[in-house]
């Protein structure tokens, strides 16, 4: 994730930068004392913009409507020196830009790290791309990684199945396909089948039912690290609500 951060003050930009890249993750974070040079550096593009309400004589609401305009997909959090109050104002008004997030000076820095590992997950699952599958007919298809709900191996032959209720068959490896899917999101139950964590319903011994009512089987090599991944995607979902209702 590549965030981009406009504030006059050159100490709010080091310390946000610093508490981002203490989390550990993989975000680049540029930083810019400006709009001037926010807007010279916009092709270089950002998944997200923390930028403060007021920069200077500028306003920093009607900058990041500059920017949306320029670039749809950039998240955008605001930074206010003001209460409450109007920081809700600028979050529900209609005729400025919903934001991903806002925070308060001085920043909270539980709230903070936690809002921007929600917004990495978030990121990461926008930007997650297509499986191209070859079936055995010499079909090509395009699935969507984050509509998968499993991928399983049988008898020399490889079935993707998708949230759409389609089943994709062909001869490749399971191992193929598992180097194009994300670890964060996907996870062996057995040697010969992965599936998406987010259509996991739930664990009950051996036996792993999907939200779609199909019933899979979690081998012994595989079961204690499935069931790891599981309770740490649960978890990291459980957060991400809890922000989301603070927001």
């Amino acid at each position: 994730m590549r965030i981009a951060i406009c504030d006059p003050n050159f100490n709010f930009l080091n310390s946000v930068r610093n508490e981002i890249e203490n989390l550990g993750r993989k975000i680049s974070v540029f930083c810019y004392p400006n709009i001037e040079k926010l807007t010279n550096a916009l092709d270089e593009g950002f998944d997200a913009l923390i930028i403060n309400t007021e920069i200077g004589a500028e306003s920093g609401i009607e900058s990041a409507l500059n920017v949306k305009k320029q670039c749809p997909d950039t998240e955008i959090l605001y930074v206010t020196q003001h209460g409450e109050k109007y920081a809700q104002m600028i979050f529900y008004n209609v005729d400025v830009i919903r934001p991903y997030a806002y925070f308060i000076k001085p920043i909270s820095r539980i709230y903070f790290q936690k809002i921007i590992q929600c917004l990495d997950e978030y990121i990461f699952e926008k930007q997650i791309g297509d499986l191209i599958i070859h079936s055995s007919d010499g079909e090509i298809s395009s699935v969507s990684i984050a509509n998968i709900i499993y991928i399983e191996h049988n008898n020399r032959i490889t079935s993707i199945f998708d949230k759409k209720g389609k089943c994709y068959m062909c001869r490749r490896t399971i191992t193929q396909f598992e180097n194009h899917l994300p670890e964060r999101l996907f996870c062996h139950i057995s040697k010969s089948c992965i599936v998406n964590l987010s259509e996991v319903e739930q664990l009950s011994g051996n036996k792993v039912l999907m939200k779609n009512g199909d019933q899979l089987f979690a081998s012994r090599n595989y079961k204690s690290d499935f069931k790891n991944a599981f309770e740490n995607y649960n978890q990291r979902t459980k957060n991400n609500e809890r922000l989301l209702v603070l927001m």
